[in-house]
């Protein structure tokens, strides 16, 4: 660990940094710092943020953690229990896992066939597993397959195909868990425009593939960001754009009404038509159900003849490689009310929150 990190009590912003958030805690590791001039490195840095107790902005709540392997990630995946954080690599073919038990990071056995560079982990609710889908073959291909990782060997079941269709992005999407839906919930990534409707389900149960084409005035598809779900629509306040510029025109989907529109309403409840079906689905996996909201990712209402108060997603300013400004981001939920906050080279104060859903920060160089 360099001189300069070991005097910091915050992590450094970095690009390709991998975050996740479980109960009290928000955790990011690792990434790509600037040390000068048109000079970068990755760094080992691996912190928490404590959002039980307020703080200040200027003096964030930052716990600093065992050292991280020295890499850019795609993505990080927190267990259902908490017992361990996974990282995926953005130039590799091995996961790193550390556990909170033993306070250690240790290489898993996870061997992938390709790096999955564009590809985004998602923990599939209390099934102790987490989904890798699409991202790019060691030929800078479209990888047309999913990996399943299991938490507690550290092992993982290379190549399921994925069905045609269901995953139009492949790569730069983001997904997040949906206990009420049973599923986890795609949005955004590279691809053409005109597929910026579709948001695609995957249920671990029924190992089926599922897809919402939504309607309404949709924004461009944006990728490389930052999503949150709660309770009653789908959110896109701006991102990459396919066109290599940032979108600011904030963007909503309410599924109770099936359709984008212009004024964000909490209070709604699903009752609109079932998800288009994909491909029949293969031998089913098992999966116990678990009706909690999932810590860190969901707030969302119970199931009544659809979902009582419907699904929210929030995705904001991702970043690739090309911005040459550095922002961090913080999500704010009440019950009834969402606050997104964006500030230049500062970090946010955040509450605790009861229906906090899920914080995510990225920066880029």
């Amino acid at each position: 660990m360099s001189t300069a990190q070991q005097d910091n009590v915050a992590p450094l912003p970095a690009a390709g940094a991998a975050y996740a958030k479980y109960k009290d805690r928000f955790y990011i590791a690792g990434g790509t710092v600037k040390s000068g001039i048109g000079v970068s490195s990755t760094t080992d840095q691996f912190f928490a943020l404590d959002l039980s107790k307020p703080w200040d902005a200027a003096s964030p709540a930052w716990i600093r953690l065992k050292e991280a392997p020295k890499k850019g990630f795609v993505g990080a995946a927190m267990s259902w229990d908490g017992k361990f954080f996974m990282t995926l690599p953005d130039n590799g073919t091995a996961a790193h896992q550390y556990s909170f038990d033993s306070l250690t990071w240790n290489e898993s056995k996870a061997s992938f066939r390709d790096p999955m560079l564009g590809a985004f982990p998602v923990t599939l609710g209390d099934s102790g597993t987490v989904l890798i889908a699409g991202g790019l073959t060691a030929a800078g291909d479209v990888r047309n397959q999913y990996d399943i990782y299991k938490f507690d060997t550290g092992e993982n079941i290379m190549g399921q195909p994925l069905p045609v269709g269901v995953l139009p992005y492949r790569q730069g999407y983001k997904a997040l868990w949906s206990s009420a839906l049973k599923s986890a919930v795609f949005y955004g990534g590279y691809g053409l425009e005109t597929l910026g409707q579709w948001v695609t389900l995957y249920n671990p149960t029924t190992n089926q593939w599922n897809m919402l084409n939504t309607t309404g005035d949709v924004t461009l598809t944006t990728f490389d960001h930052c999503m949150a779900i709660s309770r009653s629509s789908f959110l896109d306040p701006g991102s990459v754009v396919d066109a290599g510029q940032l979108s600011t025109p904030i963007a909503i989907y309410q599924i109770s009404l099936d359709s984008w529109v212009k004024m964000y309403n909490p209070s709604l409840a699903y009752r609109g038509p079932p998800p288009e079906t994909g491909p029949p689905p293969s031998q089913p996996t098992t999966q116990e159900d678990n009706d909690q909201d999932e810590v860190g990712t969901l707030n969302i209402g119970a199931i009544a003849g659809g979902i009582a108060g419907a699904v929210t997603v929030v995705a904001f300013f991702g970043f690739l490689n090309r911005p040459q400004k550095t922002t961090t981001a913080a999500l704010e939920w009440t019950r009834n009310t969402m606050t997104m906050s964006m500030k230049k080279n500062s970090y946010l104060r955040y509450p605790e929150e009861e229906d906090f859903a899920h914080l995510s920060m990225q920066a880029a160089m």
